[in-house]
């Protein structure tokens, strides 16, 4: 997990601008900007400088609700998704992207619009910390976003549907989609991970019950995709992986 949080990282601090000028090397400038054959020619250190690249706006929508509290062995779905958005969350800080965090269940627990800065951080964490696990789940709280973040965003919405939720959070999907550019990232309960053997009954019916959900989703995903929003489902063992990917990828694509 480690090597993908500092490839993510490395990737984001490598999104460059066009290159405009060389000028002097200073105190402060890293050696990745130092033009070596620049400064031999010429006999003077010399800096390559580019132009500054457009800020992004990353907005993390976490869902909130009990089930979330869902575990894989030892490990709880909604801990690791919050470890995760906390890091991808200072990692564009780091990069000067601006970033917010809402957390939502039966209404909204946390809302920190999305900003720059040191101490934007600080109040991600302590966002973080204030999502927790209640039992009724209403998506509506998904609008609160609308209307608290004014300029366009990419807008990541982590959470673990069941069948009887999808309309609701499309409604609310589909009124984010007309601003801001919007992922659905679905957690697969843990009870439908794979099975690598079918030994009886029970593995079986597990089985059948996996192919079941996921194939719910295909229409569902196909009417998202024709408003701009794409849709995404990770296995519960794999949620830090599944959201790095999901991350760098929507990144990417507002920059391409």
């Amino acid at each position: 997990m480690k090597s993908q949080q500092w490839a993510v990282g490395n990737r984001l601090r490598a999104r460059g601008g066009e290159f405009r000028q060389l000028r002097e090397f200073e105190w402060g400038d890293g050696l990745h900007a130092l033009d070596y054959r620049a400064s031999l020619r010429l006999g003077r250190w010399l800096a390559r400088e580019f132009e500054q690249e457009q800020q992004q706006r990353v907005v993390w929508v976490v869902d909130g609700s009990q089930m979330m509290l869902a575990r894989y062995g030892e490990v709880g779905v909604l801990d690791e998704v919050l470890a995760m958005v906390a890091e991808l969350a200072r990692l564009g800080l780091s990069s000067g992207d601006a970033v917010g965090l809402y957390g939502f269940s039966a209404g909204l627990q946390v809302a920190v619009e999305a900003a720059d800065g040191v101490g934007q951080y600080e109040r991600i964490l302590t966002g973080v910390l204030d999502i927790g696990a209640d039992e009724v789940r209403d998506y509506q709280g998904i609008g609160q976003v609308l209307r608290c973040e004014g300029k366009q965003a990419l807008v990541v919405v982590v959470t673990m549907l069941a069948l009887a939720d999808v309309e609701r959070l499309e409604q609310e999907v589909r009124r984010l989609a007309l601003r801001h550019r919007v992922v659905v990232v679905n957690v697969c309960p843990p009870f439908l991970q794979a099975v690598e053997a079918v030994s009886d009954v029970a593995d079986a019916l597990r089985c059948g019950a996996r192919d079941a959900y996921v194939n719910a989703f295909a229409l569902w995903e196909a009417r998202l995709r024709d408003v701009g929003v794409r849709f995404v489902s990770v296995q519960a063992n794999e949620v830090g992986r599944g959201l790095v990917g999901c991350y760098w990828d929507a990144v990417e694509n507002m920059l391409s």
